[in-house]
């Protein structure tokens, strides 16, 4: 899940990093470098700490890291219903059988 939300503050984040906000003691381009680590939660309790500070506060990054972790969760529940992908090739499948 970090490499994709890697991906997503990636790709995302040009939206975001129009403001220099700093809330928390964290710039907005620091919170977002972070945001992989922090939603895996692999960062100390003060930089995490920081970090919440600065997405409750700040009006870009707060809710971009909500639509972010959204993303994520879609992704992660998508995961967990592998045969979904098979029941839908095999009734494509079905539904492409010539008549006879």
């Amino acid at each position: 899940m970090a490499l994709f939300l890697g991906m997503t503050v990636a790709l995302v984040s040009e939206g975001v990093r129009g403001g220099g906000y700093q809330f928390g003691g964290i710039s907005c381009a620091k919170t977002q470098s972070l945001l992989p680590n922090y939603a895996a939660g692999q960062l100390d309790a003060e930089t995490a700490g920081r970090i919440q500070v600065h997405l409750d506060k700040c009006p870009k990054c707060g809710p971009f890291y909500k639509r972010m972790m959204k993303v994520a969760e879609e992704i992660a529940r998508l995961d967990t219903a592998p045969h979904a992908a098979c029941q839908c090739e095999d009734s494509v499948r079905y539904d492409l059988k010539p008549s006879l």
